[in-house]
C-alpha cells in the first residue's frame, strides 16, 4: 500500500513541477490547459497500471479494483490540494481574469452565476471530481484488461 501512494505521489509532482514552471515561464494557464489534461489522463493510467502491478496474482476482481483506487485516490486528492493552493496563492489573478473574459461574452443576467463559479475551491473541486471518476473508470477497465490479458505475461 505504502509503494502505490508513494509511486502516485511521485506521479502527482510531475504536473505540480509543470504548472509552476510554466507559471514562472509566464505561460498563461489558459493555453496549456489542454496539455495538462492529457497528462493527467496518462498519469493516472500509469498510476493504475503500476498499482496492479504490484497486485499479487492471486488476489479477486475487487482487491484489484481496490488497489487501482488506492492510486487514484492519493493522486486526484495531492493534485486537487495542490491546485487550491496554486490558484489560492500563486496565480491569483487567474480567476479574475477568467471572470473578466466571460463575463465579456455572458448575457447580463448570468454574470452573477459565472462570478460564483469560478473560484478555486469550485475548480479544484470539480478537478477532483473529475479525476476520480475517470480513475475510477480507468481502473476498471484495466482491470478487466489485467486480468484477462497480462497476468498471463507474468
Amino acid at each position: 500500500m505504502k509503494k502505490i501512494t508513494n509511486i502516485a505521489f511521485l506521479l502527482a509532482l510531475i504536473p505540480m513541477i509543470g504548472k509552476l514552471a510554466g507559471f514562472a515561464m509566464g505561460i498563461p494557464a489558459s493555453d496549456s490547459q489542454s496539455y495538462f489534461i492529457l497528462l493527467h489522463m496518462l498519469l493516472l493510467l500509469i498510476g493504475v497500471f503500476v498499482a496492479l502491478r504490484y497486485q499479487p496474482t492471486e488476489s479477486s476482481f475487487l482487491e484489484d479494483i481496490k488497489q487501482g483506487m488506492k492510486a487514484v485516490g492519493a493522486y486526484s486528492i495531492s493534485n486537487a490540494v495542490f491546485l487550491y493552493f496554486f490558484y489560492k496563492l500563486v496565480d491569483t489573478q487567474y480567476f479574475p481574469n477568467r471572470v473578466a473574459e466571460i463575463i465579456a461574452r455572458t448575457p447580463p443576467e448570468k454574470v452573477d452565476s459565472v462570478v460564483q463559479f469560478f473560484t478555486p475551491f469550485n475548480w479544484t473541486t470539480v478537478s477532483l471530481l473529475a479525476w476520480m471518476l475517470s480513475g475510477s473508470l480507468y481502473t476498471v477497465l484495466f482491470t478487466v484488461l489485467h486480468r484477462k490479458v497480462l497476468r498471463k505475461f507474468k
